[in-house]
């Protein structure tokens, strides 16, 4: 009795050249091979090298999903994940951890309404507009629309709050004031009500 043979079919991995089974090699659009093992190292070099970004093979970029599946670090997998998005960000938008040991990708630059971003490694706050270490309780000497806003109150006497900076304009009422941060300040001298107690030159009735 003639018995059959299952013959697998087996891949030639274009890096190592070692035959690999269909399902332990990934196909670039080229269709050349390539083994879990070295997927692993050309994702390694390219989240160390931006300039590698897109992996390509014949100058075809192969797909971040097929690379991801032949992944087998989740640690790994993640920090691709994360080198795709920053990558992907234009260098002029990169906002990085202000301190030099950590240098963490923080994201892109955020909207004009938010002042400071907060790094998800080491918890370092940097502005959102110079992109320097946050500027706590002052304002970015770089944001030329908040100091035009901080100018004109002053011409018209408006007064910023003494914790978040924040410009208040009083329509009526006494000088006791509580911003929307919850600081309860005097209108009349800027303090606070617990240093001003009520007792300032400024603090008569509107």
């Amino acid at each position: 009795v003639n018995g059959s043979v299952d013959v697998v079919r087996r891949f030639e991995c274009v890096c190592c050249t070692d035959s690999f089974k269909p399902e332990e090699v990934l196909r670039a659009p080229c269709q050349h091979y390539y083994c879990r093992t070295c997927v692993t190292s050309l994702v390694k070099a390219c989240t160390k090298d931006e300039s590698l970004f897109p992996i390509k093979c014949c100058k075809k970029p192969i797909t971040a999903t097929s690379l991801r599946s032949h992944l087998e670090s989740d640690d790994l997998r993640d920090l691709f994940s994360l080198k795709i998005i920053e990558y992907n960000t234009p260098a002029t938008r990169r906002v990085y951890c202000p301190k030099t040991r950590c240098s963490t990708f923080m994201g892109s630059l955020p909207s004009s309404s938010t002042r400071e971003m907060t790094c998800q490694k080491c918890h370092a706050q940097a502005c959102g507009i110079c992109r320097g270490t946050a500027h706590v309780g002052k304002d970015c000497p770089q944001d030329k629309g908040c100091l035009e806003v901080r100018e004109m109150a002053k011409r018209v006497g408006w007064q910023t709050c003494p914790k978040c900076m924040a410009v208040i304009q009083r329509v009526w009422g006494c000088n006791s004031m509580v911003c929307k941060c919850g600081t309860n300040f005097c209108y009349g001298c800027g303090a606070t009500m617990l240093v001003c107690k009520g007792s300032c030159a400024k603090s008569a009735a509107y």
